[in-house]
């Protein structure tokens, strides 16, 4: 999960020397993990620009991984056009601003698949405010980024063994009950958990009325 250097170099070997031969290779599983650690956890456009060529060179991939890797190369280049304006230097109420644009642009509700271009946009913006979030996290602009970071999970769910769009929303009423946007987190939290049908009733009965007592006792 984190010998992201090794896996790498796994997941290079797989797709660069591929022969074409119908061997039971997921190109999905293995792109899901390789932009992701581009695009979220290295922030690196143009080792990914590089990575990526190096997988299209070989002309035996499918056509539909080599379409993938023509529009996350795009993607990416875009990314490392931005010369200085890196999002990351900006100040809390600017970031906040940066990461509402762009997940409102990425994000609609829906599931993401590995072949959606906005992925690579959607990746970046999820780590660069899980790293702000962590680095800062009691400034007046966390709740709001919670709540954004929990969209961004909420969408790229299909792509990660576990979503954590719902812890990200439990913290923000828990340790922001009295904010603005508490109440949209709680709503959304209250919504997914309902969906869970695999839970126990009483499981989500009891941490849906813990959320809303929490609220009501915050604002007393």
């Amino acid at each position: 999960a984190h010998d992201f250097d090794n896996a790498l170099a796994l997941y290079d070997s797989i797709t660069q020397k591929y022969d074409g031969s119908p061997k039971d290779f997921d190109f999905d599983q293995i792109y899901k993990r390789k932009i992701a650690y581009f695009a979220r956890i290295q922030r690196n456009p143009k080792a990914a620009i590089a990575n990526l060529k190096a997988d299209a060179a070989n002309s035996k991939l499918p056509k539909n991984v080599k379409k993938n890797l023509k529009d996350w190369i795009h993607y990416f280049e875009s990314w490392s056009e931005e010369g200085a304006k890196d999002p990351a230097k900006l100040s809390n109420e600017n970031f906040l601003a940066y990461a509402k644009a762009e997940t409102d642009k990425n994000t609609s509700g829906r599931k993401i698949s590995i072949a959606d271009p906005a992925i690579v946009n959607l990746l970046r913006v999820s780590g660069l405010l899980y790293e702000r979030v962590f680095k800062t996290p009691n400034v007046t602009s966390t709740p709001e980024m919670l709540y954004l970071l929990a969209k961004c999970e909420r969408d790229l769910s299909p792509i990660q063994k576990y979503s954590l769009a719902d812890i990200y929303l439990r913290e923000c009423v828990l340790e922001f009950p009295k904010s603005s946007i508490a109440k949209k987190c709680f709503k959304d939290y209250e919504i997914s958990l309902k969906q869970k049908v695999t839970f126990d009733s009483d499981y989500i009965k009891g941490n849906i009325d813990f959320l809303r007592r929490h609220m009501e006792n915050s604002a007393n």
